[in-house]
């Protein structure tokens, strides 16, 4: 074996210490011929081989020349490398080579691309070219074959590929990337996941005017609390790249629901012709949490379509679907994203959503109360949708895109300036709306946010000469309006889903049915099963296993209260709902206990909480015992 062959074998590359072509005695040696053709063919290649050890014979085999001059075959494939790829994601970057070969048959393979691993092991040229790309049986001919396009590839320059979408910036100039390039900046090269390749803008706006009024065509389709509400989260999604740059990045979730045939899918679809050509949803429930989590990490500063949240019959699969709606929730209501391991047990970097996220759904947010607020939801009912309207608006949809390609050209000359003057527009504009708004902040912040998606909107269309300022003024007013409305019914919501009220509805439906009941304090001897406490003429008096059987009711529709039994307890306290006693009054040991003593019928004084009579509606009936001594 030669000393080149035990280098390759040992996994180094051959040493490059002889004279290509020197024959034993010292005085040059003639190779076999090349045919003229294949010569001039190769003739680049050869020389950058044959002074590094490697060439090609007259079979059109790469070989080896060994210490003795002589050219070993260890391929019957050529491999060319003639491009560098370098692809950059939102949360890492991954190399590729792009690739062409030649068989000794003088076939020529077409181009491939090939992972950095896949090109150092040389192991996959068969399933991409098939058995003509053979490398000869010794295991560290992949090696030698490995090297040898190694030295073709050095003069080649790394292209760069993003794979996502939104704005980025090169060379000093802001562009948006798209499934097609990027508006702003030419030669930019994007590719994205197949599904997603829908995202993409035209290369130019024909007829600026006839887009942007079909725009604003959509506005009346339906009533302004959803149209005003879907224009909104269209024009601030491009918006999320100077809002986070501003450190005052949107948090919420736009929640679209409603009874089925009531359009909701299709008139959100419009919409998302902002973005390019779509005609199914980019995600829907029936994806998983990484699918989730992987097209949002792509789709930044654009809007993604969550499809058909609807509740189901089977108890696993809805604890599956109300799981990925608080997902959803939590990853852009925070914008944060699951941590994830790698096989060395080393953390991945998180991918955190960067666009705004409009979810579909025939039910109202699933969740607690801190879920509820992540998120602004509007109804839609059947006959909201102005059909013949709808149906216009369908047949010009393709002038969207050039309306948000008109958008996005005109943001990108602000970009450098427009994070500090959104986030002064937010700080001033978020104060007044969590005013007027009340409730949870996360509300009043998105009311802001919504606002501003409106305001640039409406200002890009003031620009282009396609409103006045008088109509802009009046559309703005109008959309202000509805937010504040929006807000307003979504803190309704929130408040709803307060863990005291959620305990309370819950009780009353146990007491209603009868899976709990209530007995006079007086009663001697009651029946302790299904009893939940007693009462008098002022309070119910509860037992603690009273919150197990709330939480087992809840738990049956994948539901919980939301608080643990001291939370609930001191959040009754706060709202003047329970009675308790002050323990060490007047010491420095002064505390609240939220239970008080009461004496029973049977001589007992147990602790038990006092909820007072007004707190729920129900009503018991003399002489009421549990439901299992009435069976």
């Amino acid at each position: 074996m030669s000393a080149n062959e035990q280098s390759a074998q040992s996994g180094q590359v051959p040493k490059k210490n002889f004279s290509p072509g020197a024959a034993k005695t010292g005085k040059p040696e003639k190779t076999p011929p090349i045919d003229r053709p294949l010569k001039r063919k190769y003739l680049p290649i050869l020389q950058k081989l044959e002074p590094e050890g490697y060439s090609i014979n007259a079979k059109n085999q790469l070989t080896l020349i060994d210490d003795s001059g002589d050219k070993k075959p260890i391929s019957d494939v050529l491999v060319v490398p003639v491009k560098f790829i370098k692809k950059l994601s939102r949360d890492n970057e991954e190399f590729f080579v792009e690739v062409i070969g030649s068989a000794k048959d003088g076939t020529d393979f077409p181009k491939i691309t090939l992972t950095m691993n896949e090109f150092e092991q040389m192991n996959t040229l068969m399933q991409h070219w098939g058995p003509k790309a053979r490398i000869l049986p010794k295991k560290f001919y992949f090696t030698l074959v490995h090297d040898a396009a190694k030295i073709l590839a050095q003069d080649l320059e790394a292209e760069v590929v993003y794979a996502y979408t939104g704005w980025q910036k090169t060379q000093g100039t802001w562009g948006f990337l798209h499934a097609d390039g990027c508006v702003g900046i030419e030669d930019v090269r994007v590719e994205l996941t197949p599904k997603l390749n829908v995202f993409r803008l035209p290369p130019e706006v024909r007829n600026m005017k006839a887009a942007v009024e079909a725009s604003l065509d959509l506005l009346e389709l339906a009533p302004y609390e959803i149209t005003m509400f879907l224009w909104a989260l269209t024009y601030l999604a491009p918006l999320c790249e100077a809002a986070r740059q501003a450190a005052f990045e949107p948090k919420f979730v736009a929640w679209l629901y409603g009874r089925t045939g009531s359009m909701k899918t299709t008139l959100s679809m419009l919409f998302l012709n902002h973005f390019g050509p779509m005609e199914n949803p980019p995600a829907t429930f029936k994806d998983s949490l990484t699918a989730f989590e992987c097209k949002a990490a792509c789709l930044k500063d654009a809007v993604i379509l969550f499809d058909d949240y609807h509740p189901v019959k089977n108890r696993k699969e809805q604890a599956e679907m109300q799981a990925k709606g608080i997902y959803i929730f939590r990853c852009y209501g925070d914008r944060i994203s699951r941590d994830r391991g790698t096989p060395t047990a080393t953390l991945q970097e998180s991918i955190v959503p960067g666009g705004m996220a409009l979810v579909t759904a025939e039910d109202v947010p699933p969740g607690g109360e801190s879920d509820v607020a992540r998120n602004i939801a509007v109804k839609m009912n059947q006959g909201d949708v102005d059909k013949a309207k709808l149906d216009t608006a369908q047949k010009n949809q393709e002038l969207l895109a050039e309306a948000m390609h008109g958008y996005l050209s005109w943001l990108a000359p602000r970009m450098e300036k427009l994070p500090q003057k959104l986030g002064k527009q937010f700080q001033l504009l978020r104060g007044k709306m969590q005013k007027e708004v009340g409730g949870h902040k996360r509300t009043g912040d998105a009311i802001a946010w919504l606002c501003l998606g409106l305001r640039y909107g409406l200002q890009h269309a003031l620009a282009r000469k396609v409103l006045s300022k008088e109509r802009a003024q009046e559309y703005y007013l109008k959309g202000k309006k509805v937010f504040l409305k929006l807000g307003k019914g979504q803190t309704a919501m929130v408040q709803g889903q307060q863990p005291v009220d959620i305990f309370l509805e819950t009780l009353q439906i146990l007491l209603d049915a009868k899976k709990l009941v209530l007995v006079p304090k007086s009663a001697q001897n009651p029946s302790r099963r299904g009893l939940g406490g007693y009462y008098d003429d002022h309070y119910f008096y509860l037992l603690d296993t009273v919150y197990q059987d709330v939480e087992s009711y809840l738990r049956s529709s994948n539901q919980a209260v939301g608080a643990t039994l001291k939370t609930l307890y001191e959040a009754m306290h706060q709202r003047q709902l329970i009675c308790g006693e002050v323990e060490k009054p007047g010491t420095e040991h002064e505390k609240v206990n939220y239970k008080k003593k009461i004496m029973l019928g049977d001589g007992t004084r147990p602790r038990l909480l006092a909820l007072k009579r007004s707190a729920i509606p129900y009503q018991p009936k003399s002489g009421e015992t549990s439901f299992q001594d009435d069976e």
